[in-house]
């Protein structure tokens, strides 16, 4: 039974920490692009920016 616990506990952990990251990683982009639009103006640059970073990922992924 008590191993059980155990589990259940590295699991919650590996849990939250892995929505904490994805939250860091909503929060980057966001705040990315926000600063391109207040750097640039254009809401065009802005609209690229989650387009580029999926594109960066997927390469580096793929090598």
């Amino acid at each position: 039974m008590s191993n059980f616990v155990g589990k259940q506990t590295s699991f919650r952990f590996l849990w939250f920490g892995q929505m904490f990251a994805n939250l860091g990683d909503i929060l980057n982009v966001v705040c990315l692009i926000k600063l391109i639009f207040v750097g640039t103006g254009s809401v065009t640059y802005m609209s690229l920016v989650p387009i580029l970073i999926s594109g960066i990922l997927i390469r580096f992924k793929h090598h």
